[in-house]
């Protein structure tokens, strides 16, 4: 996957912010440096990454810019908990459902 960017905003008011990796991987920091989050519940936010657009293109009329394959994906987990210590929270992301749910 490239880039993408995820989050975790606390009950503190100090959101943990980070960029997911290629490999899925990612490390949040409240400073921006992946210094990791504050203890807690967080909930769970998931930016889907920018798609390049091709050099030298012009968007005509009605046309639109490329859409990320993964900008309907929405992270299954609405909501982690930050525990003392390192912590690995895996955050699954699945489609996003139709009108109608939650989401």
């Amino acid at each position: 996957m490239p880039t993408a960017e995820s989050a975790a905003a606390g009950g503190s008011g100090r959101p943990a912010a980070g960029a997911v990796g290629a490999d899925g991987r990612y490390v949040l920091g409240t400073d921006g440096h992946g210094a990791g989050a504050v203890i807690g519940k967080h909930k769970v936010l998931y930016s889907a990454p920018s798609v390049a657009f091709p050099e030298g293109k012009i968007l005509k009329p009605g046309e639109s810019a490329p859409v990320s394959p993964y900008a309907n994906l929405v992270p299954k987990q609405e909501e982690v908990e930050v525990k003392a210590g390192s912590n690995t929270i895996d955050i699954e992301l699945v489609p996003k459902a139709t009108s109608g749910s939650r989401r």
